[in-house]
């Protein structure tokens, strides 16, 4: 009977394993059902060997505030793994990032001997829906690190990139004084969402 249990347990899991991110997160997050079948995955992962472990350490932000730059000096740090994927945003599915709970597990894998695991997602920093899903999928403990810039600096630099990546045609005081009217235009801000998915994509 144990074993038949056990083998039932299993099966559950490794169908949950499948299902995306989108599909786990988007349920009713009142319901213990849910949130039972996202610990049941989390504490399955968890008691794989040490060569496929979770992040405990994330770094969310913000944007043009000096993330990368971190990401790839923790990179070099003998005793931290960050995957080579950047922004995988697994717990901000509107950012266009990883999507699959699955695939996301798969960037932590052979970390064996590693001391510290993270990963580098801005958007989670702004995401009103990303703390909660992060606590219930890596715990209360998880370390979060946030970068902040001066606002004016960030600004500028952040216009500059998407000045760059062919996104803004406005000058700098153009685009500040009409950010007003972008923030309550919908076309704005599905195409600024679409703009965020493919950088995010360029990884």
């Amino acid at each position: 009977k144990k074993k038949r249990k056990k083998r039932k347990k299993k099966k559950r899991i490794n169908y949950l394993k499948q299902k995306t991110a989108y599909e786990i997160y988007q349920c009713d997050w009142s319901s213990d059902v849910c949130s039972s079948d996202l610990r049941d995955v989390v504490r399955y992962m968890n008691t794989m060997p040490q060569t496929n472990r979770l992040p405990d350490f994330l770094i969310v932000g913000a944007a043009k505030s000096g993330t990368t730059s971190l990401w790839a000096y923790l990179k070099e740090h003998p005793e931290i793994f960050l995957p080579e994927y950047k922004e995988p945003a697994i717990f901000e599915p509107k950012a266009g990032g990883i999507g699959e709970w699955s695939s996301y597990c798969k960037l932590f894998e052979n970390t064996q001997g590693y001391k510290r695991i993270g990963e580098a997602s801005v958007s989670y920093l702004m995401s009103p829906n990303a703390p909660k899903k992060i606590i219930e999928a890596l715990g209360r403990n998880i370390d979060i690190i946030i970068i902040l810039r001066n606002p004016i600096y960030m600004a500028y630099s952040l216009w500059g990139h998407m000045v760059r990546e062919g996104y803004e045609k406005m000058s700098f005081v153009d685009a500040l004084n009409d950010e007003p009217r972008r923030l309550h235009d919908p076309a704005f801000v599905e195409e600024a969402g679409r703009s965020e998915e493919r950088r995010v994509g360029k990884g």
